[in-house]
């Protein structure tokens, strides 16, 4: 009996690692994004950066400087499709005059889009320009992969 639950665990050992690899075979991805933009409520400077998923779980993503690794936000996404003819991985910012928000990530090499939550200060945007003609303007940059 023990000798079983020894093999079980050691062929989920080796089932997790080989997802992780896999997981990770598929970042990083780059990207060089010419404005200051958020990530829920983090600011990140202008600049190159790699998106990484830092497990296996593929929600959880983190977007890390390249320059100065300390610049980094981990977050969660929602999955809202799977697609395999997707033809370029690209990250779509939000736009609201100044300020930039990171809101979907497109990519090729797993063919997923991703989206994040909008932030408290996003909804509160949009709630605010509801009654005007301004609008959310879309950015989208293109996304390297290694």
């Amino acid at each position: 009996m023990q000798l079983k639950f020894i093999t079980t665990i050691i062929a989920l050992s080796v089932l997790m690692l080989g997802a992780a690899a896999t997981a990770s075979a598929q970042y990083p991805d780059s990207a060089q994004i010419p404005f200051d933009f958020k990530v829920g409520d983090e600011t990140l400077p202008a600049g190159r950066y790699e998106l990484k998923q830092p497990g296996h779980d593929p929600h959880v993503l983190l977007i890390q400087n390249v320059v100065d690794a300390r610049q980094l936000v981990i977050f969660v996404t929602h999955i809202t499709d799977l697609c395999d003819t997707i033809d370029q991985s690209q990250l779509i910012f939000h736009r609201y005059g100044g300020t930039v928000f990171l809101a979907s990530i497109i990519s090729r090499s797993d063919g997923m889009v991703r989206e994040l939550e909008p932030s408290e200060q996003e909804c509160r945007i949009e709630r605010e320009l509801a009654g005007s003609n301004e609008s959310c303007q879309f950015e989208f940059v293109r996304v390297a992969s290694k």
